[in-house]
């Protein structure tokens, strides 16, 4: 069997972290292959390599049977290799045309205007973009900026695209149409290769996968060989059930009332009459793609932050405005920036879990902290919430991810809150420590706990939620009960802007 595309052996090590650990992998032509693992697995460092953006210590690149020199992004460009990465690569401020003939200039800069600029035309085309060639590109959806990224790539003349986390910005019908687009490219004899962490993804639309954990090749496979359970025991080095175990029962009354929230920052509407309510006991789930207001909003909920106006209610009170006035009223914040906002990475375990409660009488006298108090309330939730530390003396910023959120579950979760806004909780986590996570939340809303649950993972919103609202523009766009009937399509729908029939409702019948 040819392969259009091998990686022998190649290694990449960062100061003491050694990234690729002796990777080899090799692709077929005409196929979509997933590039599968954790975060910090070296999926993205091996693809940089690829690319050019990163100089591998060991190992070599094969295109076609035969060595290939890679030591620039124009070096992988020349040969046939096109990358879209996370981040796009395009200038905001130009058009979509311009942002096309940009990139093959860069490649041959003896390339013909006029030739370049009809063949971008007819690739743009081809992905629905001729009316958005004089758009500029910052005033693009996140789904037509992809589009734009695939055409530039393709007019560069790649035959291997390499896409490293394309869908986590898009909703779900941006998604589907992503991988129709990607499909029929490898009917063309393109091949794709998909950086993902997302089984489902692998599963749905690549033909092989290649398993990466802590920096080695795990196994390259048919797709259709494995399923979920394989994938992911390969992936953590253990298996893991996917079970959640929460024990439904009906929600209480409703408990957090937020009425007529709007926020202008500087000129700009970022929040525009945001109202719904959060029964005892109930998880709300939040959805929508990032950058509609979402932080924002928890922000303000949180306390850290001013609305222009509205506010809430919890128990039928007025909630009073400040971080430390709404933890004393039963409000617990978890940040989606885990390091920045959630803990002081430089302080200790043990130090991070009272640091909202430090100066109550049980930590402290007279201004003297009790260490052997703090320390023994420390041990318990290590234990209680399975945090892998030695002692709750161990600095944070020592900790993996999954035991750092680990840690602002348990000081947000041991204060018994009446009310818990949980901003993507398990962003950036393996597999097992997500598993921890969601079934933490669901024991805090079966022991009465309101929770509002931000994440821009649909599949999160739908495994937790009891009912899911979406955010767009920094409206609700509308509210729906999660019934099995419920389909990702329909919220897919409101986060694009859309409408679906009968969607602001409350339970029992009560308009937001």
């Amino acid at each position: 069997m040819s392969f259009i595309l091998e990686l022998k052996n190649i290694s990449k090590t960062f100061g003491s972290v050694l990234a690729n650990d002796r990777i080899s992998m090799c692709v077929e032509k005409g196929r979509t292959h997933a590039l599968l693992g954790e975060n910090g697995s070296g999926k993205t460092t091996l693809m940089n390599i690829l690319f050019g953006l990163v100089k591998r210590d060991g190992g070599g690149i094969f295109l076609h049977g035969k060595p290939a020199v890679i030591e620039s992004p124009l070096d992988a460009i020349r040969q046939g290799i096109g990358m879209i990465h996370q981040e796009f690569m395009l200038i905001p401020q130009l058009t979509v045309a311009e942002n096309i003939l940009i990139s093959v200039m860069e490649k041959d800069r003896k390339s013909s205007l006029k030739d370049a600029r009809a063949r971008g035309e007819e690739l743009a085309l081809n992905f629905a973009l001729k009316d958005k060639l004089r758009i500029p590109v910052e005033q693009l959806s996140v789904g037509e900026r992809q589009k734009v990224e695939i055409v530039k790539t393709l007019h560069q003349g790649a035959d291997i695209i390499v896409l490293d986390e394309p869908t986590s910005a898009l909703t779900p019908q941006e998604t589907e149409h992503l991988f129709e687009m990607l499909n029929n490219l490898t009917l063309t004899g393109k091949t794709t290769i998909l950086i993902t962490h997302k089984l489902e993804e692998v599963r749905r639309y690549s033909d092989d996968v290649t398993v990466l954990r802590q920096g080695r090749s795990i196994a390259t496979m048919r797709t259709g060989d494995t399923d979920k359970y394989l994938l992911a025991e390969m992936m953590v080095g253990r298996k893991l059930l996917f079970t959640l175990n929460g024990k439904k029962t009906a929600p209480g009354d409703v408990r957090v009332r937020v009425e007529g929230l709007s926020l202008n920052d500087r000129g700009r509407e970022v929040l525009s009459d945001v109202s719904f309510t959060v029964r005892g006991g109930e998880i709300l789930g939040l959805a929508g793609v990032d950058g509609n207001g979402q932080q924002e909003l928890s922000d303000i909920l949180a306390g850290v932050r001013k609305p222009t106006k509205g506010g809430y209610l919890i128990e039928g009170l007025p909630v009073p405005f400040g971080a430390r006035r709404l933890a004393d009223n039963g409000v617990s914040y978890i940040p989606g920036e885990r390091h920045n906002l959630g803990c002081a990475s430089q302080l200790s375990i043990e130090q991070n879990l009272v640091l909202k409660t430090y100066n109550n009488r049980a930590y402290a006298s007279f201004g003297v902290m009790r260490q052997n108090r703090i320390r023994s309330a420390a041990d318990a939730l290590l234990k209680e919430y399975r945090i892998k530390a030695q002692s709750g003396e161990v600095v944070v910023s020592l900790l993996s991810g999954g035991n750092v959120q680990k840690v602002i579950l348990a000081r947000e979760l041991s204060a018994h809150p009446m009310f818990l806004i949980c901003v993507q909780p398990t962003r950036g986590l393996d597999i097992g420590a997500v598993e921890y996570v969601r079934n933490s939340l669901l024991a805090a809303r079966d022991a009465g706990v309101s929770i509002l649950l931000v994440s821009t993972e649909l599949d999160e919103i739908f495994a937790l939620s009891d009912r899911i609202a979406v955010l767009c523009g920094g409206k609700i766009a509308g509210t729906l009960e999660n019934t099995p009937e419920l389909d990702a399509a329909r919220i897919g729908l409101l986060m694009a802007g859309g409408t679906a029939p009968s969607e602001r409702y409350e339970a029992g019948g009560t308009s937001i």
